[in-house]
């Protein structure tokens, strides 16, 4: 997972793949991905681990507005994140993330609109740039899962 990302299934996002950052004491910043050997660490570096997250499930802008502003006010999500991978307009009101459903529902409108079906696979930036170059290959017969588009609202179970 240190170059191809969790998928994201039925709409959700790919995760991101894991690395390593260091700062080193001079201000420079060097960003590794996760598998690598034989970089020197002086004792006045920082170094960062981050791991992969997981991939999404379910299409981003059909995450219920209350849960995203919760994962703002605790600091999951940054205010940018919640309006541009979810769509949902928070602002802060005396401190308190508080939902615009106005701005909200206009821009999950715009953004529905702008970007068209939603795959039911997304398998990262990484993946993507293999498939492009040829280096993905099926066998003969096998349709591309790729082209298989998310169910945006199933239907509702029976009985």
């Amino acid at each position: 997972r240190s170059e191809l990302a969790t998928y994201g299934v039925n709409g959700g996002k790919a995760g991101w793949p894991y690395g390593i950052e260091v700062a080193r004491a001079d201000g420079s910043t060097e960003s590794l991905p996760g598998m690598i050997d034989g970089v020197r660490i002086s004792p006045d570096d920082l170094v960062t681990v981050w791991t992969t997250g997981g991939g999404g499930w379910g299409d981003p802008l059909r995450r219920d507005p209350e849960r995203v502003r919760y994962d703002v006010a605790v600091g999951l999500v940054t205010e940018e994140a919640a309006r541009e991978e979810y769509g949902v307009v928070v602002t802060r009101v005396q401190g308190k993330v508080e939902i615009d459903e106005v701005a909200t529902s206009e821009l999950r409108d715009a953004l529905r609109a702008g970007r068209g079906a939603v795959p039911m696979f997304d398998r990262g930036a990484y993946f993507e740039a293999v498939k492009a170059g040829g280096g993905v290959v099926r066998p003969e017969g096998w349709g591309d899962p790729d082209d298989v588009r998310a169910v945006v609202d199933p239907p509702a179970a029976s009985g």
